[in-house]
């Protein structure tokens, strides 16, 4: 019997488990992109903000590298994979950027 009880919340716990993850996109994108400073969020800024011209894109990179936060305008190559989920930033109410998750990243001269 408690080996029934233990293996019917094995399974319970499991369920939650997989239906509580976020699903991310797994569909990956390779560009030339900028790393803009947007300012602090404390002052309406948005942080540094991964820009994509050649899609017309701006992303907020969750996991953006402390070697690239060094200055404004830092051409990358960089590959990411847009998340589900908006980064809140600015005074408008509503304003977010899409977040982006960066798979590879590299300075272009």
């Amino acid at each position: 019997m408690k080996i029934l009880k233990a293996s019917a919340l094995i399974l319970v716990l499991s369920a939650i488990g997989f239906y509580s993850c976020k699903k991310e996109s797994t569909n990956s994108t390779t560009s030339t992109a900028v790393i803009r400073n947007t300012g602090a969020v404390a002052v309406d800024g948005c942080g540094y903000v991964l820009v994509d011209a050649a899609r017309n894109s701006s992303y907020s990179p969750v996991n953006l590298a402390d070697e690239y936060k060094v200055a404004d305008s830092v051409k990358v190559l960089v590959t990411y994979t847009v998340l589900n989920t908006t980064f809140q930033c600015g005074s408008i109410a509503g304003h977010g950027l899409q977040e982006a998750k960066i798979i590879s990243i590299s300075k272009i001269n």
